[in-house]
Order: C-alpha cells, then structure tokens, then sequence
C-alpha cells in the first residue's frame, strides 16, 4: 500500500489525529481531485463527469462497497426502453492541473463483466498547453471479486512537463450484445511515480502498425496483448478457435494512435491453440498462442 493510499485510508476513517504524529510532508501530493469517490452532489461525483441522464438513466452511482472509507464509484451497465447504456466517468473540464510528468495510474477496483464480451477501458491522458504529450491506456476484461490494483504505464511524446491530467473510464460491450448487469467499481485512484528517460525526439507515436506476440505464452488463463497504431483508426481485436470459430472479442472502436494494452482472460475455454487477429484501418494480423490448462 502506497503512502497516499494508507494515509487517504486513515482520513476517511476519521483517524486524522495521526497527522500529529506523521508529518504530512511523508505523504505524496495526488493531484486526482475527490480521488476517492467521497463526495457526491445527487447523482454524480463531485469534480468527475458521468453519462447520467436524470430522470432516464444512471449508469454511474454512489456505492457503499469500497476499497477504503465509505464509498467508490460504481459502473452498471443499465436498461433504458429494452437499449442497455454503457457507463463513463471522465475528469470534469477537459482535465484536473498537474506539475509533474507522472509515470503510473493506478487505482482498485471490482469487476463482474456479466458477459465475456464487456470490457473495461482506462485510459490517461496528458496534455501541455491543450496538446496531448502523453498517454496510457488499458483494456481489463478478467473479473475480480476483490478489490484489485489496476496500473496504466504513462508513455510521453515530449520531454516537457504536462499542465493538465484527463482520466476515462468506461464499461464497453466490444460485440454489441444487448446485455444489462455488467458492473464495476472504483476507489484510490492515484497518479504516481515519476517518468524517467523521456526522449524529446519531436515524435514518439508509433511509426507503424504492429501487433505484438501475447505475454505471457503459453497462458492460464489470463495473457495480455499488446499492439501499436501510428494514427487514430477503427481496430478490432477478436480470438479465435483452431476451427476459425470467433470466441471473444476485445476491442471494437475508435483508438487514438499509440501503443494499446488488452488483458484477455480465456475463462472456460478448454486447452488448445487459439489465433488473435488485430484490423486497424487497411492494417491487418494475426498470431498465435496456446492457452494450457
């Protein structure tokens, strides 16, 4: 447990005495504004966006389940006239102020995706100036019945420091069922550590489109995909059997250009070879691993 996260635990639960005792100068700055879901105004977290739409739907709601104190930020997929609506939580204003280049987002967190196909995306972006310099993203798709560390790698294009912060959050259905009940929740969320080796050479996006080898390989029963976009294009992610049967899709949208993360946990699925294939635009490969029970 971070230092941040032991002392935000102790505030919440009122041991603020303690602070007498540790300076607070032990305890590093988070600059994620309410990073603990701890206050609310209605329906939504105070200095966080949501999609709710009072009086129709409220994917996003105040949860009494949390990491630590009273509450986080629960995300349910929800039904509104028979259509599910996904939820998003986003930094309220484009973004909160940041004075560091800060090499991690981390944060806990509980998934129950209810289909195989709903996914988690977490994404960080920094900005100078209004201009991304840096960014993180990953794709979460394994359930968690306890509270688990996320952790989202920062990459940056420039050596300059960032101004401002923009976090994202959502729940996506990658095949488009029309499935309610997905949920998630959030808590301690923190920027942290500071990047290092940052090489101003005016541009670091990705040249080309590659598709990484999954790691690990063989899996059992989560591995992790990784591949590279030097341009904002429609991708699919999509695993196949050995029979060319379509078993789990990953990712299905819009991705901006850099380099992208995919947990993909193989559930139930027996032993055997699989095949995931990655579209991007006119961009297109496949690859395979072996999931080994």
């Amino acid at each position: 447990m971070s230092l941040y996260i032991m002392f935000n635990y102790l505030r919440k639960a009122g041991l603020v005495f303690l602070i007498t005792i540790f300076p607070l100068s032990l305890f590093a700055e988070n600059p994620i504004p309410n990073t603990g879901f701890e206050n609310w105004s209605g329906d939504n977290p105070v200095d966080w966006f949501t999609n709710n739409l009072a009086g129709a739907w409220t994917p996003v709601t105040q949860s009494g389940s949390s990491h630590s104190g009273n509450y986080a930020a629960k995300l349910e997929v929800v039904d509104f006239q028979g259509v599910p609506v996904f939820p998003g939580l986003q930094s309220m204003n484009m973004g909160f102020p940041v004075s560091e280049a800060y090499a991690n987002f981390s944060g806990y967190y509980l998934f129950d995706p209810a289909v195989p196909s709903n996914v988690l995306n977490i994404a960080v972006f920094m900005r100078k100036n209004s201009i991304v310099m840096g960014q993180g993203i990953i794709y979460l798709s394994s359930p968690q019945v306890s509270y688990t560390q996320f952790n989202v790698p920062i990459g940056y294009f420039s050596s300059e420091v960032p101004d401002t912060a923009w976090i994202s959050i959502t729940l996506a259905d990658t095949l488009s069922n029309l499935t309610t009940g997905g949920t998630a929740l959030f808590d301690d969320l923190e920027l942290n550590g500071s990047a290092t080796g940052i090489t101003d050479n005016g541009n670091t996006v990705p040249s080309r489109f590659k598709l990484e080898q999954n790691y690990p390989n063989p899996f059992n029963p989560t591995t992790t995909i990784e591949f590279s976009i030097p341009e904002t294009a429609l991708v699919q992610l999509v695993v196949y059997n050995q029979l060319g049967e379509r078993v789990a899709g990953l990712v299905n949208g819009n991705l901006v250009a850099g380099v992208h993360r995919v947990e993909w946990q193989a559930g139930d699925l027996p032993s055997g070879v699989y095949f995931y294939k990655l579209t991007a635009g006119k961009f297109s490969d496949t690859k395979k691993f072996i999931l080994l029970k």
